[in-house]
């Protein structure tokens, strides 16, 4: 018996922060399916051939594995309900939620670039590949993923089409697939899918008709093994390069006016300009590309998408096509740039969600890196002015630890005041200093306790050593920060 593709599962989940090397966890993430038509991708490696020895026969002797990461693309017809969101989310990096005051029910989510190009969020990927029998299904999932590029397909009938490109620098594989959970037990509407018939596409103010539209968004990551580093099998982060959209359209050919903006830039112009056409932000978007789906969100509105851009240069990339008994067409592509008000580039969604809201880790901050511990070797307050921030109201489930990394000794004893947060256990002779977060654990309370740290050693030893404060939150979000203690 044969597998079919169409009893595989794609999952998504945001993650509060790179995991890099700490612990991660598959069940503390809440998953989200999506609905993909298409889904190629998976762990990967790249595997290298050594190189001939120096006085060798120049024979390679075989290969090793240079690089593991998780990558690969999924197509899908995209839902304007449901998870799109997280995804656009993910790739833009910026969400603006509003209540659509005139229709109560309905949400307006701006997906935008952040202002900092390296603040786009992490995201984890996971992938059900079915076997011919249940006990034969198999997991993989990446983490430490981004979103490397965005497509935008929209044809001259049916719905909307989209891909996007992911990669991670993290990956893994699950024997037990069967047990995963989702936050969604079933796939988002159908009926949520923006329809062709149902758009308009609109450059500086004025309505085109078009019978096919491309839209392409990329984040421009470095490789792999530009990220490479020694002694580590792993990619490192995946820095954003640049950013680029471009929207490829065939316009419906009806007089020359047409042409001739694009070509001079005035409908009434005569000759070709020697500048680009440019249009810029007006009383509307330079551009504009709105899709409502069938499905209404709540009254008369309906679920829409919608691509906007501020400032464009635009060229004729294939004059008007004769041909008999067949519509002229003119192909144009415009890329986008950096417009001097508003946003480069923006993706608007209408749905009933009331938020896309990306989790945020706990954080320690404002600490001091260098602590001097002198003679009498009494007990040392490590840090008695760091922050600590977590949006949760308490860390219930969580831990902190206080560990040491180097130069400790049978003698080191790590303590701390812990009030009434949680379970303490450890931190003599060596070992780490470990409490358990209860109900009590509020950001508050933790931040007041990681103040009271101390370490206390009667025969230390000379020099410098390393304690590691790190908190988890108990729901996949890990904050943590070295402190070196100098002996003097």
């Amino acid at each position: 018996m044969s597998a079919t593709g169409t009893n595989g599962i794609v999952s998504i989940a945001p993650q509060k922060q790179q995991f890099g090397k700490n612990a991660y966890d598959l069940t503390l993430h809440e998953w989200s399916k999506i609905p993909v038509t298409q889904a190629d991708m998976g762990p990967q490696k790249s595997v290298q051939m050594f190189a001939p020895e120096v006085n060798g026969l120049g024979v390679p002797q075989g290969f090793y594995t240079d690089a593991v990461a998780f990558g690969g693309q999924v197509a899908l017809t995209p839902r304007a309900g449901g998870v799109l969101g997280w995804l656009l989310h993910a790739f833009m990096g910026n969400c603006v939620t509003t209540a659509d005051t005139p229709v109560t029910g309905a949400h307006r989510h701006q997906f935008r670039y952040a202002a900092d190009a390296l603040a786009s969020p992490w995201l984890s990927v996971r992938r059900f590949v079915p076997g011919a029998t249940t006990a034969k299904g198999y997991g993989e999932f990446g983490y430490d993923c981004k979103i490397g590029s965005m497509n935008f397909v929209i044809p001259a009938k049916g719905q909307m089409a989209m891909s996007a490109e992911i990669i991670g620098t993290r990956t893994g594989n699950e024997q037990t697939p069967s047990a995963w959970a989702y936050q969604n037990a079933n796939f988002d509407a159908i009926s949520t899918s923006p329809l062709s018939a149902n758009g308009s596409l609109r450059i500086a103010g004025e309505t085109y008709r078009v019978n096919g539209l491309n839209v392409k968004a990329q984040n421009m990551f470095s490789s792999v093994q530009d990220e490479q580093s020694i002694g580590d099998l792993y990619a490192g982060d995946l820095t954003l390069l640049a950013r680029q959209v471009e929207v490829t359209l065939s316009v419906i050919y009806t007089d020359g006016g047409i042409l001739a903006q694009f070509l001079s830039g005035s409908r009434v112009g005569e000759g070709v300009s020697p500048e680009v056409f440019q249009t810029i932000t007006g009383s509307s978007p330079a551009f504009e590309a709105t899709f409502d789906s069938p499905a209404k969100v709540v009254g008369s509105t309906p679920f829409s998408l919608r691509l906007r851009g501020n400032s464009i240069v635009w060229r004729v990339t294939r004059p008007p096509t004769l041909q008999a008994n067949q519509l002229m067409t003119l192909e144009l592509t415009g890329t986008f740039v950096s417009p001097t008000s508003g946003q480069y580039f923006e993706i608007e969604v209408i749905n009933g969600t009331t938020s896309y809201a990306w989790p945020v880790a706990p954080a320690i901050a404002g600490v001091a890196t260098l602590v001097n511990y002198a003679t009498p070797y009494s007990a040392v307050t490590i840090d008695n002015t760091l922050t600590f921030t977590s949006p949760m109201a308490n860390l219930n489930g969580g831990v902190i630890t206080v560990s040491n990394l180097y130069n400790s000794t049978a003698t080191t004893t790590l303590g701390i005041t812990e009030g009434t947060i949680g379970i303490k256990s450890g931190g003599a002779t060596g070992t780490p200093l470990v409490v358990a977060l209860d109900t009590d654990a509020t950001p508050a309370a933790i931040q007041t306790a990681l103040r009271t740290i101390t370490l206390v050693d009667s025969s230390p030893v000379v020099g410098v050593r390393g304690v590691r404060v790190t908190v988890t939150d108990g729901d996949a979000g890990v904050t943590e920060f070295d402190y070196h203690v100098r002996t003097v």
